[in-house]
């Protein structure tokens, strides 16, 4: 029992450690998950009814996405459809009283898989729930 409960502390005191490396930079918004790069603006723009424009622009890396808001309104641009779906997913978590807040977001993934794993047929969670999962991660950005 001994070895145990010092194998867990020596696992928990690592774990630890390893997450003092990696400081979390707060941006000041509630963007998850949190940009590459982050610039706040001075201004806002009213959410109700925003069109973006979108570009492309090949020297945005792929998934990768440049998103600016001015009070003239939004621009994005992307590499290819999945950025500019990333920078829509963005651009959806942004707005607070009905008000979008003039920046400047470029960001890119981290990593080329991001999924989550589902075991449907030993736990079934049913359609709905499926649903929800699927909206759930499309909104913050994985890709499979």
């Amino acid at each position: 029992m001994k070895k145990i409960i010092l194998t867990l502390g020596l696992w928990c005191g690592v774990a630890t450690v390893g997450q003092a490396k990696t400081p979390r930079v707060d941006w000041g918004i509630d963007v998850i998950p949190m940009p590459v790069k982050f610039e706040l603006k001075g201004g806002s723009l009213d959410a109700a009814g925003v069109k973006p424009v979108c570009r492309r622009d090949k020297s945005v890396p792929a998934e990768g996405y440049r998103l600016s808001v001015t009070p003239d309104g939004v621009e994005i641009v992307s590499s290819s459809d999945a950025g500019e779906f990333y920078a829509r997913q963005t651009l959806r978590q942004l707005p607070r009283a009905g008000r979008i807040p003039c920046c400047e977001i470029e960001d890119a993934p981290k990593y080329p898989y991001r999924g989550v794993m589902i075991d449907e047929g030993r736990h079934f969670f049913g359609k709905a729930f499926m649903l929800k999962t699927l909206e759930l991660m499309a909104r913050y950005k994985f890709n499979t």
